[in-house]
């Protein structure tokens, strides 16, 4: 009898999983605009992130993993192991990305799976950016520093403190001719939100702080492509977001539109510009 019970509970148990799958299978067939990746992360995503030729898709989670799909068949191509994957970015040639993994930033190979340039970082990261031309890497770190490395070979190229000591570096961008860096930080900082800098030298060119008053926005910037004009957003009240383009010489607004949507009061996490910068 005993016996009889388990094998029942065995069938049971087959009968909800497969009820499971076949609940599933009917979802995506009446979403067709749903994609169902094999072999999903196990934890939160944290960074995702095109090929230039929008081919693959590479996420890196709080498991530990790069993963990387084909996008035409959803077919995990690529796996990359390290701690904590906090950012991921293809680099233009489509072959190379850049990945922050506990602690370590490195260069992999889609073509062979390989891991190529590593080296360690000194402090707790915050923020990553690639410059358009893939030549430079940026990390915003925790304590308001940046630092700026060459992808050909590693080398250090600049780093200075962006904000005040213990306000993280919440974004940063490079412009498209790699001659500015624009930084942003939360507003409860004692200096500007937005600030924009001169590469190689981390000179100071503007600083500014998109949204005043009583609320305070965590803002995120991003430089248009060809020029020195930079897209900030952030949250200016309760109920929605706040859009200016400045002029990241001056630091001036030229053009401010509002987008809503925003009923939860939260911060953006992040944005992108599309590659004709409209």
């Amino acid at each position: 009898m005993k016996i009889m019970r388990n094998l029942v509970r065995l069938f049971l148990v087959i009968v909800s999983c497969l009820g499971v799958i076949s609940t599933q299978a009917v979802l995506a067939q009446g979403r067709p605009d749903l994609v169902w990746m094999r072999g999903g992360p196990t934890a939160e995503v944290l960074s995702m992130s095109y090929s230039p030729d929008g081919k693959h898709l590479a996420a890196g989670s709080k498991d530990g993993v790069i993963r990387v799909w084909r996008v035409a068949d959803c077919v995990l191509e690529r796996t990359f192991v390290g701690g904590w994957a906090q950012y991921v970015a293809f680099l233009p040639d489509g072959d190379r990305l850049i990945g922050v993994t506990g602690g370590q930033v490195a260069i992999y190979r889609l073509s062979d799976g390989e891991t190529g340039l590593h080296w360690t970082l000194t402090k707790t990261f915050s923020s990553g950016a690639v410059s358009e031309d893939g030549s430079l890497f940026g990390v915003g770190f925790t304590d308001g520093s940046v630092q700026v490395w060459r992808t050909d070979d590693a080398s250090p190229v600049v780093g200075f403190q962006a904000h005040a000591t213990g306000y993280a570096v919440l974004s940063l961008s490079f412009s498209s001719d790699n001659q500015r860096l624009v930084t942003t930080t939360a507003a409860l900082a004692p200096d500007d939100t937005v600030r924009v800098w001169h590469l190689p030298d981390g000179a100071l060119i503007s600083s500014t702080t998109p949204v005043r008053g009583n609320w305070y926005p965590q803002p995120r910037a991003r430089f248009l492509p060809g020029g020195y004009e930079m897209l900030t957003v952030c949250n200016s009240s309760n109920t929605w977001f706040q859009f200016d383009v400045v002029d990241s010489t001056s630091g001036q607004s030229t053009r401010t539109f509002n987008a809503g949507g925003n009923s939860t009061g939260s911060d953006p996490k992040g944005f992108d510009v599309s590659p004709d910068g409209r």
